[in-house]
């Protein structure tokens, strides 16, 4: 998992994007996830190589009130898509939407009404991932104050209903 995570934050600074350039995410947010039972880590069937990782987490964001613009749904039945990251040889093959997908049935089978991603501005790759998802573009989000803040703390947030 480090080394797809370490693939990733190279491939957002090749695209000059500053998310994920000072040191986050790391190996204990990688382990607090899957201590928390919300990292999940995808293998290729074929092959049995891990592909990716996401984060699916069922607790609300901090953060997420202060949107500028407008959530689709009020309150904090939802749950939050973080840190999805693919090994550089299964980019461009849908893992990440079947990482969605997973996320979708995830929070559908613990009773969430949606789910929300948050992503840098300049990630055009995870901000494609999201509209090609049917996730619906909803405003800005400052991560500043309330997590980890790393160049731009301004977020695109997205949902979908499910």
């Amino acid at each position: 998992i480090l080394a797809v995570m370490e693939e990733a934050k190279a491939f957002l600074r090749e695209r000059g994007v500053d998310q994920w350039q000072d040191g986050y995410p790391n190996r204990e947010t990688i382990m607090a996830d899957i201590a928390a039972g919300r990292g999940w880590a995808f293998d290729c069937l074929d092959t049995g190589e891990l592909a990716g990782y996401e984060c699916v987490s069922m607790e609300p964001e901090a953060c997420y009130p202060g949107i500028d613009g407008k959530w689709l749904t009020e309150g904090e039945n939802y749950a939050v898509i973080h840190r999805t990251m693919a090994a550089a040889k299964f980019r461009g093959t849908r893992l990440s939407g079947e990482m969605f997908s997973f996320a979708e049935e995830l929070a559908s089978g613990m009773g969430k009404q949606s789910v929300r991603v948050d992503t840098h501005r300049d990630n055009a790759p995870m901000n494609r991932l999201c509209e090609k998802n049917g996730y619906t573009y909803c405003g800005v989000v400052n991560i500043g104050e309330t997590n980890q803040t790393e160049g731009d703390p301004l977020r695109n947030g997205y949902e979908k209903l499910l």
